[in-house]
């Protein structure tokens, strides 16, 4: 698997994860779950590609990846993400992103050469417990918008 490919996509997983965060008013977590949403901003951390046989781009191959999430240029968190092929052109993504009140769930298919990707929110701890909604990435390059939009 080509890495840019993966990795614009991942840090869509969950992923995801690339300087700026925004809530809206309503952006507050209740205790059945969060609602309004909020976008972060990931760059760094780690990435590997793991290519298993047949060698070259191919079902099973897949990626871990680690990033810090930004606040208002201030840290707020961390992603974890697991993408893993599923046919040529198609990734599974899995991932946590990990906030001081609690951690919310990410999961969902999407294209490997894609800038954006959807996935859904499907559960959360601590002030996510009960989250649903999607999760959104954009990959600018070197940074990559997470948006969580909780319904």
């Amino acid at each position: 698997m080509r890495r840019i490919a993966l990795y614009g996509t991942a840090t869509a997983a969950v992923a995801a994860a690339a300087a700026g965060l925004a809530i809206s008013a309503s952006g507050q977590a209740t205790p059945s779950g969060a609602t309004g949403t909020r976008t972060f901003v990931a760059s760094g951390g780690s990435f590997k590609n793991v290519d298993v046989k047949p060698k070259g781009e191919s079902p099973g191959d897949y990626f871990t990846l680690s990033q810090k999430l930004k606040e208002n240029g201030s840290s707020a968190g961390s992603v974890g993400a697991v993408g893993t092929a599923v046919t040529k052109t198609v990734i599974q993504f899995d991932g946590t992103i990990f906030l001081s009140d609690g951690k919310v769930m990410v999961a969902g298919g999407g294209k490997g050469n894609s800038k954006t990707t959807e996935l859904a929110i499907v559960g959360g701890t601590g002030a996510y417990a009960g989250a649903s909604g999607t999760f959104t990435t954009v990959d600018h390059g070197k940074t990559t918008d997470f948006t969580l939009t909780f319904k």
